[in-house]
Parts: structure tokens; sequence; C-alpha cells
């Protein structure tokens, strides 16, 4: 099966000391992304792996470094190849339900330079939390040690790919992220954030978010960024 993702951005992304105990972790980046004109990231919440899996249970542990080899479930956080499949099955299993509608979200917003290519194609994805959860289908119950390893290699994917908006869809990664002081972001119009696209708020109104939907939030950032540019630019960046 031909892999649709990128390299190009490996070198510097390989440095990453995470990445260099856990490569699978490695963000997808499409193999257009570096060519658009905005650059988007999009950012999840975690993996997770089979029920009977407890070998990601210490925090410490994991974060030292284990040897994954002999675990049957290792392939459930190769982070670009779970989109490759995903792409190549039309998102086929419950599981693919979040990158799904997250493609769905991106084509209701125009986003992208080509109708051939899925805009999967043309934007970089990774998990926040740098550590599987530990219930299957539920969100990790985070730690400390959670949260200082996910903010260091959050700001370091952000150096070596430089997007220019950066979408979060969980507010549960959100808000670890904003207790970590990685940024200021009530000021940096380059962050926006969602509900979780695999969860009932991702179509359901909302009356703190004066009736829209989590669909609705994610494409109005998108649209909202493609105004600014065109703004400040002169120019569609989109079509």
């Amino acid at each position: 099966m031909q892999s649709r993702w990128s390299e190009a951005l490996d070198t510097e992304l390989s440095l990453i000391s995470h990445y260099q105990l856990y490569p699978s972790l490695l963000p997808w980046v499409g193999q257009r992304y570096e060519t658009q004109q905005v650059r988007l990231l999009i950012v999840g919440e975690s993996h997770y792996l089979q029920k009977t899996s407890r070998y990601h249970h210490n925090d410490e542990a994991w974060y030292t470094g284990l040897d994954t080899s002999k675990y049957n479930d290792r392939h459930w956080f190769f982070t670009r190849n779970i989109i490759n499949n995903g792409l190549q099955s039309h998102w086929k299993g419950k599981s693919k339900l979040i990158y799904k509608n997250i493609e769905k979200a991106l084509s209701n917003s125009g986003f992208g330079d080509c109708t051939k290519l899925s805009p999967f194609d043309q934007i970089a994805y990774m998990n926040y939390f740098q550590r599987p959860a530990q219930i299957t289908g539920r969100s990790l119950v985070h730690t400390s040690l959670d949260r200082e390893r996910s903010a260091d290699v959050f700001l370091r994917v952000m150096s070596a790919i430089k997007p220019d908006l950066v979408i979060f869809c969980s507010k549960l990664a959100w808000r670890a992220m904003q207790s970590s002081n990685v940024a200021n972001t009530e000021a940096d119009p380059r962050f926006a954030v969602t509900p979780h696209p695999a969860t009932r708020w991702w179509h359901t109104k909302m009356k703190k978010h004066n009736g829209k939907t989590g669909k609705d939030l994610f494409v109005e950032a998108i649209r909202q960024h493609k105004s600014t540019a065109i703004r400040k630019n002169g120019t569609d960046l989109f079509f």
C-alpha cells in the first residue's frame, strides 16, 4: 500500500526525543502540506490500545521508554499508518469516525486546493497527549508528567512544521495545553478549539456557542482564518 504522508520534515521531527522512543507517534504530515499557502495542524486527543493492555499505564515507565515490539497492538498508536489506512478504506470502522468527520468538515469549509485528493493530503495531524489512554475508547486520565511531556512535544512539533492555523479537536487536550502555558492562546489567532469530532457535540447545537455545533466551530475557524488572510494579502488562499 502506498504511503500518502510526507517525510520531508522528518529530519527535524525525528530530533524530538519522545519520537526517538516511539517513532510511530510522529505526526501525520500530508504529502501536500508544505505546498499549502496556509498550513493547518489539527490536534486530537490520544490513542488507545486493546482492552487487555496495561504496559502503558505507568507514566514514568512510558516516558522512560518501553520496548513495544513484543505487543501486538503497537500499531494502534502508529499515527501515520492509521490515517493512511483510513484514507484507503474510506474511514471504514467505528474507530475512524474522528477522521471521517474531520475530512467532511474540511471539505465543507472549502479547505484545500485539489478536489482529487483528500484534505488529509494537505494538512498535518497529531494527538496532543503522548501516551495512549488507559481505557480503550476513553480519554487519557493525564498526570503532571503527561502534561509536561505533551507540552514539550507540541512546542517542538510547532517549531518543526510551522503551521499557520492550529485547531484543537479536543477540549480536554486544549485545557491541558493552556494549563501548561504553551502559548497565549487568547491573543493568538492561530489557535481554535472544538469538541471532539467523535462525540455527539460535533453535531449537537450548543447554547453556549450560540446554537453552533462542533462542526460549525471547526468550519468557522477555517473560514475566519481564510477571510483574515485574504484581507491581509489580497488573495484567496484556498482556491
